[in-house]
């Protein structure tokens, strides 16, 4: 009776003591909770903010591709003398003043080009031997609309970069996704592992506390020759073997908080309560089969294989020839007085027609997106395939993790069961104490198992979820 109340006060304290809040150093530790350690991984990693160098030259693409709409101007003038000789008037000299003005640009939306030309010469003759010296004036001001017809119709060539340059930052926004999702996956998991190794190392303190108790006991009673040196021994290799498991884990959970506050820049605590609340939703988690195109991996591929579309009936576009149709308004007037005003009007209709035999080039770039598009339904199979077997895998691990979890938890009440009769025939002599300490041994073993076989079912579903979104 003395030696199972001694036992009792024991256990009683080290679980009183094990129950108060944290102190000193531990308690003032800050505390980080999971959505926070997230948030600020993904704004310190250098692998996420180098994932957002594409999107970023994405969006830089485009407003260089808008450099297709951008208006044109055209300026230069000219001045120039030389002396020439006519039969009826004799030599004199000429000098020509010229100087021009031009606005372009190109209607993205239907292809069309509009240009106006202002235009203006000044010639002077001198030094006649039979007339008087003159000076002529000619302004002009004209304006052009050139329309394609077959190559270019409804500017399907010039809003191809602007076009597919959306399409670029589209698919890369959704590749950037996916890119952090495969990089936070391993930072997500880092922090439940976090949790893991604490609530391990709270166990295994529990079981050195106990331990020692039961060495404390038997090493009074060897010292009263009620029991045998071989008894104590055991209990000694039982604490030091709780022992080294315990600075095993505790250089584990060392290694992760030295990672951890790296990025923290400061020692953190975790929020144990979260362990427990996605591993209820782990377990509750049906698993369902997801349909591969809810995904974002079959988005980025949809996207991809959309643009490659579109690059196809561009390239077919450019196989056919270039047949502008235009007309041009010239307003003129050639005048001997300087502020002559613009009274002539000449109009112009027409067409230009251009083609490439072969055509080479736009025949291999069509050629390219052919068998690009060809290569994406290849790699779209696959990858279906591919996440059919990994949908399968998570499901089949989540079932087998929890039968596994059951079974544990019916083993680790048979051997709770076990210890308290065998504590009862040990007390009435009636049992060795070997089988004691083994069975405890089994109790911490199994604990920590169902431990880690709830973060094995946690690890399982952030995959799963990875996956299916």
């Amino acid at each position: 009776m003395r030696d199972l109340f001694f036992k009792t006060l024991a256990f009683t304290m080290s679980a009183f003591l094990l129950s108060l809040p944290l102190s000193g150093q531990e308690q003032d530790r800050n505390i980080v909770t999971y959505d926070d350690f997230i948030k600020h991984i993904k704004d310190t990693l250098p692998e996420i903010k180098s994932n957002k160098t594409d999107v970023l030259i994405a969006e830089n693409d485009i407003k260089k591709a808008k450099s297709a709409g951008d208006i044109t101007v055209d300026a230069g003038g000219e001045y120039s003398s030389q002396e020439q000789y006519n039969i009826t008037t004799g030599s004199c000299d000429v000098s020509t003043s010229t100087f021009y003005a031009g606005l372009s640009k190109k209607l993205i939306p239907t292809g069309t080009k509009l240009s106006t030309e202002f235009n203006y010469a000044k010639t002077s003759y001198s030094n006649f031997s039979t007339i008087s010296d003159y000076t002529t004036y000619e302004p002009s001001v004209s304006f052009k609309i050139s329309q394609p017809i077959l190559y270019n119709f409804l500017g399907k060539v010039d809003k191809y970069s602007e076009k597919n340059a959306e399409m670029q930052l589209e698919i890369e926004n959704v590749k950037f996704l996916e890119n952090n999702k495969s990089v936070l996956n391993a930072y997500k998991k880092l922090y439940f592992e976090w949790i893991l190794y604490k609530k391990l190392l709270n166990n295994l303190n529990e079981s050195i506390q106990n331990s020692k108790t039961l060495e404390a006991q038997i090493k009074r009673q060897v010292k009263a020759g009620l029991s045998d040196n071989d008894d104590f021994q055991k209990a000694v290799t039982s604490t030091l073997s709780f022992e080294s498991k315990y600075e095993e884990y505790s250089t584990a959970l060392a290694k992760i908080e030295n990672e951890i506050e790296l990025y923290l820049n400061m020692k953190f605590e975790p929020v144990t309560a979260v362990f427990k609340n996605l591993f209820n939703e782990s377990y509750n988690c049906a698993y369902n089969n997801v349909n591969f195109s809810s995904t974002n991996s079959a988005r980025l591929m949809d996207l991809t294989m959309k643009n490659l579309n579109y690059t196809k009936e561009v390239s077919e576009n450019q196989l056919l020839p270039e047949l502008n149709v235009y007309t041009q308004l010239t307003r003129k007037n050639i005048s001997d007085e300087a502020a002559a005003g613009l009274d002539k009007t000449d109009y112009s209709i027409g067409f230009e027609f251009t083609y490439n035999i072969g055509n080479n080039s736009a025949e291999s770039d069509l050629r390219e997106a052919e068998i690009r598009l060809q290569d994406l339904n290849y790699e779209y199979k696959s990858t279906l395939n591919t996440y059919k077997k990994k949908l399968s895998e998570y499901n089949a691990s989540a079932a087998g993790t929890k039968k596994l979890l059951k079974n544990a938890a019916k083993v680790l009440g048979a051997l709770e069961s076990q210890l308290k009769t065998e504590q009862k025939k040990y007390k009435q002599a009636r049992l060795n104490l070997s089988y004691v300490i083994e069975t405890e041994n089994s109790i911490a073993t199994k604990k920590i198992e169902i431990m880690e076989l709830k973060y094995s079912l946690i690890e399982n579903f952030i995959d799963f979820m990875d996956l299916v979104n």
